[in-house]
């Protein structure tokens, strides 16, 4: 697998065209989630490298992630924008704005829990959406790689198509097999 050259949380929300990907058609979530500009303005760090973090809109769920990346022994300033929604009690971050190389018309999302001061936040199981699909139980587009040699083909992104109440109705029955709740990506927030 080959990830974009940024920080731990970014590389797994922005995945090159290469990886397996469940992305959805809508943004996750069923409600707008009010955030907090006092508890998420910052700089953040994981165990890699450190990111600024700007509530553009409170009321809309929406900030602002902002790196720097190296590229041909430079620097270059990096952002994304994200939105937070909810759904009953359960917060859902989708990257809205689509990178290069991102599948186009469809967003990257996770799982996501806002804490004092750290933010944990979980993608998809390819594993589990690719099942829910062939049992038939979620609509979606799939696309597969070229075939090997064998002539066998590989699933190589999920793209969810249903509104975001279904997807969350069959995420409620089993939660704990559609997110890799086993390798969480953490940031934690710098004192002032």
């Amino acid at each position: 697998m080959r990830y974009l050259p940024v920080c731990g949380f970014i590389l797994l929300l922005l995945f090159v065209s290469g990886c397996a990907n469940v992305v959805s058609k809508y943004p996750m979530g069923t409600k707008t989630y009010k955030l907090s500009s006092d508890a998420l303005n910052g700089t953040w760090f994981n165990e890699e490298e450190f990111i600024k973090i700007r509530v553009m809109d409170e009321e809309k769920g929406i900030f602002k992630l902002v790196w720097l990346e190296e590229k041909d022994n430079d620097f270059r300033k990096e952002s994304v924008t994200c939105q937070v929604m909810k759904d009953n009690g359960d917060l859902y971050l989708t990257v809205l704005e689509i990178p290069d190389d991102a599948i186009e018309g469809f967003y990257y999302w996770g799982k996501v829990q806002i804490e004092n001061r750290k933010i944990l936040f979980w993608l998809p199981s390819f594993d589990a959406f690719k099942e829910a699909f062939n049992a038939h139980k979620i609509n979606a587009i799939v696309d597969k790689t070229k075939a090997d040699s064998t002539g066998k083909q590989k699933l190589k992104n999920i793209k969810l198509i249903d509104e975001p109440k279904q997807v969350l109705a069959l995420i409620k029955a089993n939660e704990w097999q559609y997110f890799d709740f086993k390798n969480p990506i953490v940031l934690m927030k710098l004192p002032k």
